[in-house]
């Protein structure tokens, strides 16, 4: 009898890395997303950052194909403020290099890679990976319908060998399998009936986002002047707020094409748009008339913004609120044969850079366990421990804390945040950027610990 495939709910980053990860290890899986496969890579300007044990998943050990050459290497930071005065120069290798107390944690500090990559690209690597060519992809990447529920059985025996998840779509076709692993984001389906009848809300963090892309010609005066390109690898920009112009603005260089976001502190969140375009994640897509507004409201800021947002079509200019939820301490799973992991489990603003490194880490982590473990019930064990759980509740909050800080319309938090980017250490700078990671890097390690182990018990046998 043929096992019952993994099913994915969900093609963003998290549900591919899972499926790669499967396919590596020879499980079958099923993914199915609620995007026509024609919108799924759509290139929307939006980019992640990629932290060290993201980046270790998927160069090393998943060895995604071209990964290296279409991610940027994140090298430093040219922190400016939102005027264009310049702050300070930070780079990666030499902040690292003061960076001692990293070493006792497990960690090489002088060996972490930061980066960014477009999302369309991440998703296009990874669907060359699973798909070699589109007759591939039949039957097992299921575009045009999402999760609208899900029930369990148990089977004949009422055991673990025979449960199984039957999931109805939302076009009324239904699939068998023997998990149903949740990627499917923040307004997750899944989520929805896992904790139905549980307060659940969505947070908002009172910020506004607009993120965008724009071409950038190859040694071009703005490439050369505001984005340095080295053989390492690339550098940012952070313009930080002022009192008399508040907000934060972040550039990154990636294949040419100028990757920015910017950040305003909002008193309620532009109006919800995830059901209409499932490409922007909840935003929404600027006009010619609201992209006038947005560089009027950049007026008397630093010619590099206003430089990105004319250079950006009002097409590719995405405005959206920032979101995560109110209690953390909801399980990841049901404890039978349903999980959910990345935003769906724990969404979070972007400012520790933590939402798709800890989308990439739960699909590796969960992916190989299953790949490794006899017992479904041994996974869910394994992954919503309350030390993972602790430790992500914890960057969440960190996240808010920089997320307001950035905004802040406050005379004296602005300067109070210009003089710590000033002048505060750079270890103390870097080893800030590195605790955003820690969680993953130690989830890693307990799976490595874990098979460790167990080979080595197996091996006294």
């Amino acid at each position: 009898m043929t096992e019952l495939p993994v099913i994915i709910a969900g093609a963003g980053p998290c549900g591919l890395v899972a499926a790669l990860t499967l396919k590596r290890q020879g499980i079958r899986f099923v993914i199915i997303e609620r995007a026509e496969r024609s919108k799924l890579c759509a290139n929307v300007g939006s980019g992640y950052d990629l932290a060290p044990t993201a980046i270790e998943i998927l160069t090393n050990r998943l060895e995604v194909k071209k990964m290296n050459e279409v991610y940027a290497n994140f090298i430093g930071l040219r922190v400016q403020t939102m005027e264009g005065s310049y702050i300070r120069e930070l780079r990666i290798a030499e902040m690292a290099k003061k960076v001692q107390f990293l070493q006792a944690k497990g960690r090489d500090a002088t060996k972490a890679k930061f980066g960014t990559i477009n999302r369309s690209d991440l998703q296009n690597l990874l669907l060359e990976e699973l798909f070699p060519t589109p007759q591939s992809e039949n039957g097992v990447l299921r575009c045009g319908a999402g999760v609208q529920s899900y029930e369990k059985s148990k089977g004949i025996d009422g055991g673990e060998t025979s449960a199984s998840v039957i999931v109805t779509l939302s076009d009324g076709s239904t699939l068998e399998g023997r998990i149903l692993l949740a990627c499917d984001g923040i307004h997750s389906a899944v989520r929805k009936q896992m904790h139905y009848g549980r307060k659940d809300d969505l947070h908002f963090c009172s910020i506004t986002c607009y993120w965008g892309k724009c071409a950038i010609p190859k040694d071009s005066k703005l490439e050369q002047e505001v984005l340095e390109s080295t053989k390492e690898g690339k550098f940012g920009i952070l313009l930080a707020g002022s009192g008399k112009h508040p907000g934060s603005f972040v550039a990154m260089l990636c294949n040419n094409n100028l990757i920015w976001t910017l950040l305003f502190k909002t008193d309620a969140p532009p109006g919800a748009q995830h059901t209409e375009d499932l490409t922007r994640r909840g935003g929404k897509i600027l006009d010619e008339t609201s992209k006038a507004k947005l560089l009027e409201k950049v007026t008397g800021r630093a010619d590099l913004l206003r430089t990105c947002l004319e250079a950006t079509r009002a097409s590719d200019i995405t405005e959206a609120g920032i979101f995560d939820r109110n209690d953390n301490t909801l399980p990841y799973t049901d404890g039978d044969c349903v999980l959910l992991m990345g935003d769906s489990a724990h969404p979070q603003s972007p400012f520790m850079g933590q939402g798709c490194n800890m989308a990439v880490v739960d699909a590796y982590v969960v992916a190989t366990r299953l790949a490794r473990h006899s017992s479904i019930l041994e996974v869910l064990k394994a992954y919503d421990t309350p030390s993972r759980k602790a430790s992500v509740t914890k960057v969440i909050e960190q996240a808010r804390l920089v997320g307001n800080i950035s905004v802040s319309t406050s005379a004296l938090t602005c300067w109070l945040m210009k003089i710590v980017l000033q002048y505060l250490p750079a270890s103390w700078l870097f080893a800030d950027l590195m605790s955003g990671d820690q969680s993953n890097h130690d989830f890693m390690a307990l799976l490595d610990q874990d098979f460790s182990d167990l080979t080595g018990a197996n091996s006294n046998q």
